[in-house]
């Protein structure tokens, strides 16, 4: 088996398209937030009147931006395999959002439609799969690793209320010492007269 066998071979499924409830939130979530829809395909009502007046075009025009032809809507081998059962119906097919994470149908839309779609090869829904990934790591109310202060010193910390110790995270040890204060500086005071002003670790010369 080559390589690239491999990897789409173990590649991982979405996971909302194997688990209903994380599937059926999402969805709704998008209902409300951006409009997916209609909810019935053969009796939309006022839905794609709607759309056109979102987007201040025609109503025509709003029923060929479909999910079906979205960028985000994949449909590729990989993803088909992934689907719980059937994917089609006389109105179309079932494919998953990367923009929302869920299941959606091809017939209908929603307010963040992008032209460029759909995805229909492996490669593509793999490379779209690593960034939905790298995008998802920090869920809502967390804290991203990027946003996570660092501690120089972390065996030798200074903590609140006085309380500082050394050792190993939880453990109670010795006092840690106290923060050196900074120098006062005087109107007066040069940098071409202080020692290890420079960034490489000397002094600065006067010229």
């Amino acid at each position: 088996m080559k390589i690239k066998e491999i990897l789409l071979t173990e590649a991982e499924c979405p996971p909302a398209t194997q688990d209903i409830e994380l599937n059926t939130r999402n969805r709704n979530d998008t209902i409300k937030n951006y409009m997916y829809g209609p909810l019935n395909i053969d009796h939309p009502g006022d839905y794609w009147s709607k759309g056109a007046k979102l987007w201040d075009t025609p109503e025509e025009t709003v029923k060929q931006s479909l999910c079906g032809n979205c960028v985000a809507f994949d449909i590729s081998p990989r993803m088909e395999a992934c689907m719980p059962g059937k994917v089609s119906d006389e109105h179309g097919e079932l494919g998953y959002c990367w923009m929302h994470h869920f299941k959606c149908h091809s017939a209908r839309t929603c307010e963040t439609w992008a032209k460029g779609g759909p995805i229909t090869d492996d490669k593509v829904s793999l490379d779209w799969g690593r960034r939905a990934n790298m995008n998802e790591t920090a869920t809502p109310g967390s804290t991203s690793a990027g946003n996570m202060a660092t501690v120089v010193n972390p065996h030798v910390a200074v903590g609140k209320m006085g309380k500082s110790y050394t050792g190993s995270p939880g453990v109670s040890g010795t006092k840690a010492p106290k923060p050196p204060k900074p120098k006062k500086q005087k109107p007066t005071d040069n940098a071409l007269d202080m020692k290890n002003t420079s960034i490489f670790g000397g002094p600065l010369k006067r010229i």
